[in-house]
């Protein structure tokens, strides 16, 4: 019979004959609660840029000038631009202006955009969530959360023996877990 360790509220547990686990969390993503109205939008405008393959230098939902947050693309990008007024998140005039100005069809753009982000709400919720933790998101850090949400949080497994030896195991579990199962 395996052994069961909730890591959100417990980092050791004593197991049968003696033997110590300790898991550590190497990799990790917000996943408790919902991100603000501002990084949502914010984040909609990136990952259609970086599923596009247009990208962004950053994106950021700190306040400056007249803007609650933005995003720096390395292109235009007219699909990105409309995301989220296309998603019902808004869309300022200026990310509207952004398609009219390159002579888009608007509601053409849109549909793309909400095609896009169809089967996305997992990304788009763990990156708003980041984006609230940490105020500015970076292309890279997004290639990061993408890896973890595909493939899991990296954890540490180290096992202490009676005699004091010490084992160690690296795993990857979902990334909304809080549980590592041991058999």
């Amino acid at each position: 019979m395996g052994e069961v360790l909730n890591f959100a509220f417990e980092k050791e547990k004593q197991l049968q004959n003696g033997i110590k686990m300790i898991v550590e969390v190497l990799e990790d993503v917000e996943t408790e609660g919902e991100p603000t109205d501002t990084s949502d939008h914010e984040v909609i405008h990136m990952l259609l840029l970086y599923f596009g393959g247009t990208g962004f230098y950053y994106g950021t939902n700190k306040a400056e000038g007249n803007t609650l947050g933005h995003v720096m693309p390395k292109g235009h990008d007219s699909v990105a631009a409309i995301g989220p007024h296309a998603l019902g998140k808004g869309g300022t005039g200026h990310d509207r202006m952004l398609a009219h100005y390159a002579n888009d069809n608007e509601e053409a753009v849109a549909s793309i955009a909400r095609s896009r982000m169809s089967g996305k709400n997992h990304y788009r919720r763990v990156f708003g969530l980041e984006l609230d933790k940490r105020r500015i998101l970076t292309e890279s850090d997004a290639e990061h959360i993408i890896d973890i949400v595909n493939k899991g949080k990296r954890i540490s497994v180290r096992f202490v023996m009676p005699d004091g030896s010490e084992h160690r195991t690296v795993k990857r579990v979902s990334y909304d877990s809080k549980n590592v199962f041991i058999s």
